[in-house]
């Protein structure tokens, strides 16, 4: 009973922890100019709330390489990407994208450490990419509501 209640305590303290960071391209203070300078400053667990602008905000590659969420600011926009996704899968236990309208993205994942022996999960929600290639092992991926030109997956569980 005793491990149950420190166990309780820590995953709630987690929960707790968890912080809302938003990206915003006009540089207001408090915010991130860039979606790859958000994801450096995250937490495991945190949202990146990212700003709707006129121009899709531009990255030659995102590297994710920690559990977070990233979405819309506002819940009647999508996110304007131009650039690819590099997912480092060793790094990250679950990792959710919601709302991306990026039809020329490619989202690559690698896988470092082979010696990790636990299971990535990749939630995309209303996305819109052009390749989804998540050929490494211990990977399971959910789409719902979104679309991909090419789907390259070699190793886990797809639910769409």
């Amino acid at each position: 009973m005793k491990n149950l209640t420190i166990l309780l305590l820590l995953v709630s303290t987690m929960v707790v922890n968890a912080t809302d960071i938003v990206v915003n391209g006009s540089g207001l203070a408090g915010t991130y100019n860039t979606i790859s300078a958000a994801v450096q400053a995250a937490s495991e667990g945190d949202k990146i709330l990212v700003s709707n602008q006129a121009f899709p905000y531009q990255e030659d590659t995102l590297f994710i390489n920690k559990g977070v969420t990233i979405l819309p600011y506002s819940d009647i926009t999508h996110i304007d990407f131009d650039g690819d996704i590099m997912i480092t899968l060793d790094s990250v236990s679950e990792l959710t994208l919601i709302g991306f309208n990026s039809d020329d993205t490619d989202i690559i994942s690698v896988f470092n450490d082979t010696s990790r022996n636990s299971l990535s999960t990749i939630n995309i929600v209303d996305c819109w990419f052009s390749d989804i290639n998540l050929d490494q092992p211990k990977t399971s991926l959910y789409l719902s509501y979104s679309t991909v030109d090419y789907l390259y997956f070699s190793h886990g569980n797809i639910i769409g």
